[in-house]
């Protein structure tokens, strides 16, 4: 019933458009949000959709411009423990240039504008899953 009205609604906007006086048209897009139902146009995003604490600590990091972006998680799915942290901080270079950690603190996200060595992904991967989130 609600969609069916909103659908309603949304072709009574688009006859409207192009020929109906301002008003009209303001008054029929300030009732379109009380049925809580968009008209469903291709290419609309779900901005207002809640984002996982991992998407928003992603988000952070991205909005840093790192050149590389590499997502750490222990190989059981377990949360990162102080010791794990440590060793993290030992086998990558100092110059990353940010880590941020979940909430639940089972990943761990780096930013950095240099590609990390061979030798220090082969140092992580002997305890940690390690993704290149760069391009992703």
């Amino acid at each position: 019933m609600v969609s069916e009205l909103a659908t309603g609604l949304c072709g009574i906007f688009r006859r409207l458009r192009a020929s109906a006086p301002r008003l009209a048209l303001l008054s029929i897009c300030a009732l379109a949000p009380l049925f809580s139902v968009g008209c469903n146009r291709a290419g609309t995003s779900n901005a207002g959709a809640p984002k996982s604490d991992f998407e928003r600590k992603l988000a952070t990091v991205r909005r840093g411009q790192y050149v590389k972006i590499y997502v750490v998680r222990r190989k059981d799915g377990e949360p990162l423990q102080a010791d794990d942290k440590a060793y993290l901080r030992a086998n990558t270079p100092m110059e990353t240039g940010m880590w941020v950690v979940t909430d639940d603190a089972r990943t761990a996200i780096a930013g950095a504008n240099f590609e990390f060595e061979p030798k220090h992904l082969d140092a992580l991967d002997k305890r940690f899953t390690v993704e290149d989130y760069t391009n992703k």
